[in-house]
């Protein structure tokens, strides 16, 4: 059956992004195709359900990209539901507007184990 807190995070995470996001954005997903050293992607569309909003930090506040040296400005984050993939900072989401590029990706689980809502902190 599953952790009953789980079901309920999730649906209520659903439940508000669907109420208060865009319904079905497409979110270009770019996985590797093979273990060779080129750069061989293989580009899948997806339709999700996000909400997109102007982020809590200033603009010209910072964020290092995974870990590394490099820094980005960040203007916007979104929030998608748990999905049968995981985004990645190669991905893109793109409205009827505007297209915005994944900076980074953090997995939202209260509990642990199971995510519930992924954060994406977009530019």
């Amino acid at each position: 059956m599953g952790n009953p807190l789980y079901l309920r995070f999730n649906l209520l995470a659903k439940r508000l992004i669907k109420k208060y996001g865009y319904n079905k954005v497409k979110l270009v997903h770019q996985t590797k195709t093979g273990n060779s050293w080129e750069n061989d992607f293989v580009e899948k569309t997806y339709l999700t359900d996000c909400l997109i909003v102007p982020s809590s930090k200033y603009s010209k506040e910072t964020y290092r990209l995974n870990g590394g040296k490099d820094i980005v400005e960040n203007n916007y984050v979104a929030f998608i539901p748990h999905t049968t993939f995981k985004p990645t900072f190669n991905d893109k989401i793109v409205t009827k507007n505007e297209e915005y590029t994944i900076v980074s990706v953090i997995a939202i689980n209260p509990d642990g184990s199971q995510e519930i809502i992924y954060k994406l902190e977009l530019k």
